[in-house]
């Protein structure tokens, strides 16, 4: 459903004067104001299905020290902007010069606690450094960036 919004002023006097669902209203009323800017046109967000999803980034990285640095940050998306799902993602690369895995995963869940953030958090630092520790291998190995990350892109999906 469309809404129209008869707005008056610019910057700091910018406001909303009102809200319609018939453009017609809209404009008339715009006509009686003196100071309208503009009818602004906007599409409802009552159709939208809300996926309540939590985001977990995960990094692992090798430092200039030759150090292991791990991380792991989760994020609870907007219900809005997570409408479609996201596919799950693993990348073996460089970042800033230095060896680096990062694993990207979605949870679609409505009653996401914070004992199970912490507990999905733990489990897929866990697995990254596991992850890393095989990449690393196989690149001794001979393997190529390119193998390296075809090859735990088919472990991602059947494993963690």
């Amino acid at each position: 459903m469309k809404i129209y919004v008869v707005t008056t002023g610019s910057y700091s006097d910018y406001g909303i004067h009102s809200i319609f669902t018939n453009k017609n209203k809209a404009e008339e009323c715009a006509k009686l104001l003196e100071n309208s800017n503009d009818i602004e046109e906007y599409e409802t967000s009552d159709d939208t299905v809300l996926r309540y999803v939590t985001k977990f980034l995960i990094r692992v990285e090798e430092n200039a020290g030759g150090w292991l640095d791990c991380s792991a940050l989760s994020f609870t998306q907007d219900p809005l902007e997570a409408h479609e799902y996201k596919d799950d993602t693993i990348m073996y690369g460089y970042h800033w010069g230095n060896p680096m895995l990062r694993l990207e995963r979605y949870i679609y869940d409505s009653n996401m606690t914070c004992e199970k953030v912490e507990f999905y958090r733990e489990k897929y630092k866990k697995a990254a450094q596991d992850i890393w520790y095989i990449v690393q291998q196989k690149l001794s190995e001979g393997f190529t960036l390119d193998q390296v990350n075809e090859l735990i892109n088919s472990w991602f999906y059947h494993t963690i």
